[in-house]
């Protein structure tokens, strides 16, 4: 149907609503359907290393969308769709991209929505640097690759997936990520550079699996923050490794809480048994109370998840007085001779 009549169509229904319109002769019209039209295209381009090999579209709804084959171009600072970065609230990657350009997404800072396919194997340098409230990453397995400074300053990136492909974490990788909280590096990881975990104010948790991984030998490479003008480093977290690992040592270096997983820590949480040792008593008792005072005072806890599992006795997620006091009673039962149960 034309603009005109649907015109006419709404214009014979305001008069006749006011009674401006008193007759009108009855003829049988089939409405259109009316449906939601798609978003309208309002930048394109090209952004292909090899020029028209792929191509980019930014709709009406903030969508950008890479089409095509093979890599991306590289920039500094300003990709083609720098006018619209800060209107960018989803990214997709369609399958046919093997490489993703440096900057390709700088300064996109209301991404939220993105979508990486296993077409891709490479990550350019600061591909996605100050995007501020992307939250989560998921990496392909097929990446094999992430330039240097590739998530800087993405400070509401809380869940980040490292594929089992990668073998190195680039300089200041993570550098600015204020809300991830633990990292679990897959065993193939074989080197963190310089400051990769640099100003994560709220990690608390770094497992490094490779026992030999080469960790760049400074203070910053895992702190909460850096006071530039005392030279201090401060990381109150934890950092899981093997005994004997260059995890230990470099912890041991730095004065960073070091605790060991593998063989000497259980597979699963035995209920009530939070220091692993085959029993439960009072000192199991006693580690959750220390626990939930530094909860109480502000810290982010020391319990690894398997040790929060066994903790919380009364199935509540949460380790606290009362988990204490089951242990306490649990404890007793078993000296007195009874049967122990958790009640």
């Amino acid at each position: 149907m034309k603009t005109k009549e649907i015109k006419a169509i709404i214009t014979a229904a305001t008069l006749l609503a006011t009674g401006s319109l008193t007759f009108m002769p009855y003829n049988h019209v089939e409405m259109p359907v009316l449906t939601a039209s798609a978003a309208d295209i309002v930048a394109s381009g090209e952004c292909g290393a090899e020029g028209d090999n792929i191509l980019w579209e930014f709709d009406s709804e903030g969508k950008l969308t890479i089409s095509g084959t093979g890599k991306m171009a590289d920039w500094t600072l300003q990709q083609p769709w720098s006018d619209n970065a800060f209107q960018v609230v989803t990214v997709e990657i369609s399958d046919g991209i093997t490489y993703i350009g440096d900057y390709a997404f700088n300064n996109c800072m209301y991404l939220t929505s993105l979508s990486i396919p296993d077409s891709v194997s490479e990550i350019g340098e600061f591909a996605f640097n100050n995007c501020r409230q992307m939250t989560s990453v998921s990496i392909p397995n097929t990446v094999t690759s992430i330039g240097q400074y590739a998530f800087f300053d993405c400070q509401s990136l809380s869940s980040i997936t490292i594929p089992d492909s990668l073998t190195v974490l680039e300089t200041s990788i993570f550098y600015d990520c204020y809300n991830l909280t633990s990292v679990t590096l897959p065993e193939n990881i074989q080197s963190i550079k310089y400051g990769a975990f640099q100003n994560c104010k709220n990690l608390n948790s770094i497992t490094i699996t490779n026992p030999d991984c080469q960790i760049y030998d400074y203070k910053t490479t895992f702190c909460n923050s850096y006071d530039y003008e005392t030279d201090e480093a401060i990381f109150s977290g934890t950092i899981y490794g093997y005994v004997g690992s260059t995890a230990q040592t470099y912890a041991e270096k730095y004065n960073r809480k070091f605790a060991v997983i593998g063989n000497e820590q259980p597979a699963t949480a035995d209920l009530g048994d939070v220091n692993a040792d085959s029993s439960v008593d009072s000192s199991d008792a006693s580690l959750v109370l220390a626990e939930y005072a530094k909860i109480q005072t502000g810290g982010a806890g020391d319990f690894t998840e398997i040790q929060r599992k066994a903790a919380d006795v009364n199935n509540d997620s949460v380790v606290d007085s009362s988990d204490a006091s089951k242990i306490l009673a649990y404890y007793a039962m078993i000296s007195t001779g009874k049967e122990p149960v958790w009640d």
